[in-house]
């Protein structure tokens, strides 16, 4: 597709249709504070305000992987909002981030700059944004695992990088935990899913 610029904007030629970057995104009024903001592709998305119950499974893993790095400092992780900059034209807001100690160096000021090595979203209204669109972004991105957590069926897609594609598996309450490789690390599914 055939780009030009004009007025400090990229935009398709054949379209019209305004292809952003996280420079444009900071120029928009009361960035960061307005509403939570993302890019796909160039892309502009308004992400919806989490429900309570997403909150609370974000808290209960938030909580569950601090636990572990308390006396494992290996990796940090970030809750949003935070913006990742995949690069110039994909900025996500993800439910969760985990950074290994080698890639401390993408943290700024701001935002997280590069791939992180482990992602987690969390379903809500937006469930297609979650599953295919974010999905297939952080797998051309190189995230090596994204989970895609679900509150109503209480199920947990985890989807491990191999060859450029993802392997999913997904495992309910019935399974007991989840392994995160990123940080050999077994999550109990009764605690995630604790109310």
């Amino acid at each position: 597709m055939e780009t030009t610029q004009s007025h400090g904007f990229v935009y398709e030629v054949d379209t019209y249709k305004v292809k952003l970057s996280y420079s444009d995104l900071q120029r928009f009024p009361e960035y960061p504070e307005s509403p939570i903001l993302e890019l796909s592709n160039g892309d502009l998305y308004i992400v919806p305000s989490p429900s309570p119950r997403h909150q609370s499974i974000a808290l209960n893993l938030a909580y569950l992987i601090k636990s572990f790095l308390i006396s494992n400092a290996i990796a940090k992780i970030f809750l949003p909002p935070i913006d990742v900059i995949l690069d110039p034209h994909n900025v996500v807001v993800p439910d969760l981030v985990v950074l290994t100690s080698n890639q401390y160096q993408s943290i700024t000021e701001k935002a997280i700059t590069g791939v992180p090595m482990f992602i987690v979203e969390i379903l809500s209204s937006n469930r297609h944004s979650d599953e295919v669109r974010k999905k297939s972004i952080y797998q051309s991105a190189g995230v090596k695992e994204y989970w895609i957590i679900d509150p109503e069926s209480e199920i947990v897609e985890v989807n491990i990088l191999s060859d450029g594609k993802y392997m999913s598996r997904k495992f309910s309450k019935e399974n007991g935990a989840i392994r995160c490789e990123t940080l050999s690390l077994d999550i109990e599914l009764d605690g995630l899913f604790a109310e």
